[in-house]
């Protein structure tokens, strides 16, 4: 099984949103740091499980909510 995480930043120009793994985790969190290092406010930025491989229709129904909205 993958668990499947959904990141959401806030930009200057809007919202930014990205898909990944566990494995991304980490990279983002970097990024992140990186961020801050550099005063930027990510207080309101998040990293959060949607699902994972085992209900994948389920899975592609919240990815699909999220890239409407």
């Amino acid at each position: 099984m993958t668990k499947i995480f959904m990141r959401t930043v806030h930009e200057d120009n809007g919202v930014s949103i990205s898909f990944g793994t566990e494995k991304d985790i980490s990279y983002w969190k970097e990024e992140e740091n990186e961020w801050i290092d550099e005063g930027l406010n990510c207080s309101d930025d998040t990293i959060e499980e949607i699902g994972d491989s085992y209900d994948i229709e389920k899975l592609l129904d919240r990815i699909n909510k999220e890239i409407k909205e």
